[in-house]
């Protein structure tokens, strides 16, 4: 997008949220205005947060630090006291919440009461799923706004390839159930949509599993991912041919066989850190997805208010250096996240 474009998407969506006035929406334009001055103060309250139910899963997909088994932090499940502690201690800014990280959600017994909870705080809820232990009844009921079943085929042999002990049988009967229960109940939420990452092994599947989750499943809509890999390694078995699915530099992925980012982000900086914060399964803060090893942790939220956190010297810091060139290591791989989307509840 040229200079031209990101102006106008700026001042589209300040007109959007100067409309709407959803929650939070005073802090998102000063978060804005802080980014685009490359302050390491962020002069509005965070507006997102990703909160992590687990760092256990079913599966062992060998790209995913949880399931190579090589995370370096405990196994663990968030209690609903612990998370009833988090949300007591958000920002009335906090408008949408991403109920995921690195590990299956619905593996802790509580991720039905944790999205309850947030909703009736008027906060937007999304989460992503292997689908191999949702509830589909006590998900619709949970209110839940948004779904994801991260589903890697269109058949069980491509699907289980990479998501390993997945039961691909069963991960389709429960998203249908979902859409059924959803559609039955008349609601418009919870929203659902199907994820394919496309590899070497199931590119041919594009359309086949655009098709059947859109016809035969009945999800709102398909996501087709370009694949995050960690090492040179992973990058030569797993990513397709086709350019259109490369995040990372090819010249020098083939040349110097080493990953980095296709695109660069724009100030040499990143917006993320401006609007929203990763809060892990202990309830250590820290930056970004791209920290899934808790090397960066800025403060922890069951010590420290989450105001105090925000604009810590530690955080400061970090987006002073990431806004004037610096290159963390969590930003190694990073292709850019742009700001969180608004949400609006249903």
């Amino acid at each position: 997008m040229d200079a031209a474009g990101k102006l106008w998407k700026g001042f589209s969506l300040t007109a959007k949220l100067l409309v709407h006035r959803p929650r939070g929406w005073k802090d998102y334009v000063l978060n804005g205005l802080s980014c685009l001055a490359g302050s390491g103060r962020s002069l509005g309250r965070p507006v997102h947060v990703t909160i992590e139910p687990a760092t256990v899963c079913n599966l062992t997909c060998p790209v995913c630090e949880t399931g190579a088994g090589c995370l370096e932090r405990p196994r663990q499940l968030m209690s609903l006291d612990e998370y009833k502690a988090i949300l007591g201690r958000l920002p009335d800014s906090v408008g949408a919440m991403m109920l995921y990280f690195m590990g299956e959600t619905f593996l802790n017994p509580h991720a039905y009461d944790m999205i309850r909870l947030a909703r009736e705080r008027g906060i937007f809820v999304e989460t992503c799923t292997n689908g191999d232990f949702v509830d589909p009844e006590r998900l619709v009921d949970s209110g839940i706004d948004m779904v994801s079943f991260q589903m890697d085929g269109a058949s069980a042999a491509t699907h289980g390839t990479y998501r390993v002990g997945s039961d691909f049988e069963r991960v389709v009967a429960n998203l249908r159930r979902t859409v059924a229960l959803r559609d039955k109940q008349g609601r418009r939420i919870p929203r659902i949509t199907a994820g394919l990452i496309v590899m070497r092994h199931n590119v041919h599947e594009i359309e086949t599993f655009r098709k059947k989750a859109m016809e035969e499943w009945g999800v709102d809509d398909v996501d087709i991912i370009s694949p995050c890999v960690r090492t040179y390694a992973q990058g030569v078995e797993m990513i397709p041919d086709d350019d259109a699915f490369w995040l990372y530099d090819r010249k020098r992925f083939e040349e110097e066989h080493i990953l980095r980012p296709r695109w660069t982000l724009p100030w040499y900086g990143c917006s993320w850190i401006y609007f929203s914060l990763t809060i892990q399964v202990n309830g250590d803060v820290v930056p970004c997805c791209r920290d899934p090893r808790g090397k960066h942790v800025l403060g922890n939220v069951f010590r420290q208010s989450v105001s105090e956190i925000w604009n810590s010297p530690r955080m400061r810091s970090l987006r002073r250096n990431i806004r004037q060139g610096g290159r963390p290591s969590l930003c190694d791989l990073c292709s850019g996240f742009g700001v969180p989307r608004v949400r609006w509840r249903s």
